[in-house]
């Protein structure tokens, strides 16, 4: 990758895109379950949120969902997550309620403290 200008906002975006999508990129099915430096946080989970937060933050949308998060809703992860949210400070907002009949991401989302309606900014 060229040097990047760290005057310029633009380069470092770029370069910030193009970083990110080389290591999603390369990560591999049987790596999704590895912790990461995120408390009670696997690659699946910081790739599937913050994917999300990405995607609606720039007007964009995820890829139909391919079972990821009924996997993540199905492992301990809520549990791990939920006993995070009871510290003080917590890193997780309060639980948004979304019915038991939405998309298992929308749940997931809801649980997170995210609104899965949330548009950003046209």
């Amino acid at each position: 990758m060229p040097a990047v200008d760290p005057t310029s906002p633009l380069e470092n975006l770029r370069w910030a895109c193009e970083s990110t999508a080389a290591i999603v990129g390369n990560v591999r099915r049987d790596e999704l379950a590895q912790p990461t430096p995120c408390r009670d946080w696997t690659v699946a989970d910081l790739i599937n949120v913050h994917g999300w937060d990405l995607a609606r933050a720039t007007g964009q949308s995820l890829p139909e969902d391919p079972g990821v998060a009924a996997w993540l809703w199905g492992s301990s992860w809520p549990a791990l997550s939920d006993e995070v949210r009871n510290e003080h400070p917590s890193i997780f907002a309060p639980e948004i309620p979304i019915a038991a009949e939405r998309p298992t991401l929308d749940r997931l989302l809801g649980f997170l403290g995210r609104d899965p309606n949330w548009v950003g900014p046209a």
